[in-house]
């Protein structure tokens, strides 16, 4: 019986979560791309990190290239990348617009993402 609740509130939830989605112009159709270039040679989790949030946007294998693309949220982005051996790595915090690319380097060993935007 109580699963049958939560799976009344799962749907509810959702249904709140895409028409917010959809009345929020500036999230509606405005991306950025993140390309990832990871030099390491573990596999890399990579995130942005828009203001408090914290989005996984995927996994780029050790020395391989990735790109992803995002909702634009903010004005200002910061990318992190979680090794697969542990450790995260962090790289500044850029400004970006919708449109937008990010370039990030994942160093060969430990130290700070090199974050670029195109």
């Amino acid at each position: 019986m109580r699963y049958g609740w939560l799976a009344i509130l799962l749907v509810a939830a959702s249904g709140v979560a895409c028409s917010v989605f959809r009345s929020n112009p500036a999230m509606a159709g405005e991306e950025i791309t993140v390309s990832v270039d990871n030099r390491n040679f573990y596999d890399a989790t990579v995130f942005v990190r828009w203001q408090s949030n914290r989005q996984r946007v995927g996994v780029v294998t050790g020395h391989a290239r990735g790109t992803f693309t995002v909702p634009w949220r903010a004005p200002q982005i910061q990318v992190e990348v979680e090794l697969l051996a542990g450790g995260r790595l962090s790289g500044d915090r850029v400004t970006v617009s919708p449109g937008d690319a990010i370039e990030v380097e994942v160093p060969a060993q430990p130290g700070r993402l090199l974050t670029r935007v195109r």
